[in-house]
């Protein structure tokens, strides 16, 4: 089932019949965030120039964790691709992937989509993503010679290959338990959105008391 966002009563029947073809096999691929003991799994695939990503990042995604994430009820794993229809995002993806070697993904990732406008704008270089890397306290030199290697593109590539094989063409498109949307979802709509999904696993509690 395919749910664009606008219909807040749509996002709420979201089809919980099974996974799309392939979505049981996304395991070893992304980033995640959140317990993983949690009953429920979003996919986010996302492209890093993409400005409905950074909108979801920026405005949605910090409730996301505190709500969600951080009290054990989902996890978050992030999936960058590269969609054909922006063409900077690569050098996003090359600077998060290096980040994630000393550990520091999902704070490259914020900032990716926090200054997106500086970057896209100026250009995505080294130089400006090492500076970012000194900024959150990981080692430039170490992350200078990620930058090099750019392990980056095979996994973007890689990942665009899963993206290309689900059907995924908007960005971002989340899948949750059988179900696809495609949009920066805001808080209001994944909340209910979520909140339906708990209660179709756990009907005998409330959705908020599930720690």
């Amino acid at each position: 089932m395919r749910i664009r966002t606008g219909s807040l009563v749509a996002a709420v029947l979201l089809s919980a019949s099974g996974p799309l073809h392939g979505q049981s096999d996304l395991g070893g691929i992304g980033h995640v965030e959140g317990r993983a003991e949690a009953p429920i799994q979003i996919i986010e695939f996302a492209d890093y120039s993409c400005g409905f990503c950074a909108r979801f990042s920026r405005e949605t995604l910090p409730a996301l964790r505190r709500e969600w994430l951080e009290t054990g009820r989902a996890t978050l794993r992030f999936i960058g691709f590269h969609n054909t229809y922006y063409k900077q995002g690569r050098d996003g993806g090359r600077a998060a992937e290096c980040a994630a070697e000393q550990d520091a993904f999902a704070a490259m990732h914020d900032l990716i989509y926090e200054r997106q406008a500086a970057w896209l704008s100026r250009g995505g270089n080294r130089e400006r993503f090492e500076a970012w890397a000194g900024e959150l306290g990981l080692d430039v030199a170490a992350f200078r010679k990620c930058w090099e290697r750019n392990p980056g593109q095979k996994l973007l590539e890689s990942n665009t290959e899963v993206a290309r094989d689900l059907g995924v063409r908007a960005t971002p498109t989340f899948l949750i338990r059988g179900g696809k949307i495609e949009g920066a979802l805001k808080y209001d709509e994944l909340r209910v959105l979520l909140e339906a999904q708990l209660d179709s696993l756990f009907p005998q509690y409330d959705p908020h008391t599930i720690k």
